[in-house]
């Protein structure tokens, strides 16, 4: 058999990976195929491999949270005859899947998952998730002329943004942004006080308090911290800055950057703001661009930077680690599993 040979059939959602191979393992016993033979990042780790008329199902979990059919078929046929006769038997091979799905999904109906007895859960990286969006969204964007050799009043004519431009800045801002909350939730599911977490009424209100709010108040709350989080820090300053603009578009307030004021003189109709170089104001929803994404990544990186200084040095290094993996484990004790 070639384990890493075929062709993706299914990659079915809705059902747990546990649920599949348990009915598996009630129907065939223990996986037959041993995926470490030609797996080398561990993102396969069972495989089942049914064998048909002509060709084989494989039936395998992927990256812990997932699960796909496949079609697998003997090491005598090389690549290209894999593909041909695979191809050829693609109708026969998605019915008998077919059939097996069924099998599957009337398993799932009745199955209950233990999930009292887990031996740890894992909870997904929201902020690395929410922070990758961002960076991606920015790449896309057309990176203008560098705005920093240019005297300031001639930066904002520099860049043209259309609305391609401006639409896809405003979400990558959004993202970053999130990722902020995120970051919040996530120390509070890792880190809050056993005292606080069993007290469901307290904790409910801890969770609905503002960014700010829990900025300050981390120190006090959470285990994991060696000296508190105050208002002189430079992130406090980020922080609210991100807050500002996030309840801006959130519930897209009429503020100071999306008004402007029209003076008539000299039967002459200027346009103007408020005040008479606007270099720090917050952008409107029309006038976000790649600067202002630029901007707001520093403000998050800032917040993030400063939580984790703030950190008692155990804490400091898993945390910081266990940020960068798209899923973060955690044992029964909420401990972090590295």
């Amino acid at each position: 058999m070639q384990g890493g040979h075929g062709i993706l059939i299914f990659s079915p959602r809705g059902i747990s990976t546990y649920v599949v191979y348990q009915f598996l393992k009630s129907r065939f016993g223990k996986p037959n195929q041993d995926p470490l033979s030609y797996n080398d990042e561990g993102k396969v780790t069972w495989e089942y491999v049914l064998r048909g008329p002509r060709r084989y199902l494989a039936i395998h979990d992927w990256k812990l949270h997932n699960w796909s059919v496949s079609i697998r078929l003997p090491t005598t046929v090389n690549e290209k005859e894999n593909y041909e006769e695979a191809t050829r038997y693609d109708n026969e091979a998605r019915a008998d899947a077919n059939v097996l799905l069924d099998k599957i999904s009337e398993y799932a109906e009745t199955f209950e998952v233990p999930v009292t007895k887990h031996s740890f859960q894992v909870i997904e990286n929201a902020f690395k998730t929410s922070y990758s969006y961002g960076e991606a969204l920015s790449e896309s964007l057309e990176k203008p002329l560098d705005r920093f050799s240019y005297p300031p009043m001639a930066q904002s004519i520099i860049h043209s943004e259309s609305i391609k431009d401006t639409s896809k800045a405003w979400a990558s801002a959004m993202a970053y942004i999130l990722s902020i909350e995120a970051l919040f939730n996530i120390l509070f599911e890792v880190y809050l006080k056993r005292e606080i977490l069993e007290d469901g009424a307290l904790r409910q209100h801890i969770l609905r308090l503002s960014l700010a709010d829990k900025w300050l108040l981390f120190g006090s709350l959470c285990s994991c911290f060696s000296k508190p989080l105050d208002r002189a820090n430079q992130g406090y300053q980020s922080l609210k800055r991100l807050v500002d603009i996030r309840n801006n578009w959130a519930h897209v307030n009429i503020g100071e950057e999306m008004r402007t004021y029209i003076i008539e003189e000299d039967k002459l109709s200027f346009a103007t703001s408020s005040s008479p170089i606007d270099r720090d104001t917050k952008p409107g929803l029309s006038s976000v661009n790649y600067y202002w994404v630029r901007k707001v990544r520093e403000d998050v990186d800032r917040v993030k930077s400063e939580i984790l200084n703030a950190m008692k040095s155990s804490a400091r290094k898993s945390f910081g680690r266990a940020l960068e993996d798209e899923y973060i484990c955690l044992t029964g004790e909420r401990a972090l599993v590295l």
